[in-house]
C-alpha cells in the first residue's frame, strides 16, 4: 500500500504547488510524473 502522506510531503513545493494546481482531471506531464517518481524513492 503506497503511502500517500509520505509522498505528497516528499515533494518539492513547486511541484506540489504544480500539481495542485492542475486538479485531478489534468494529465500529469513528464517532468510532475519523475518529480512524483523521485519523492517515492525512484531515480525520478
Amino acid at each position: 500500500m503506497p503511502d500517500i502522506p509520505g509522498l505528497l510531503n516528499a515533494l518539492l513545493p513547486e511541484d506540489l504547488a504544480l500539481l495542485q494546481q492542475h486538479g485531478p482531471d489534468h494529465a500529469l506531464d513528464s517532468a510532475l510524473i519523475d518529480a512524483i517518481d523521485r519523492a517515492a524513492g525512484g531515480p525520478g
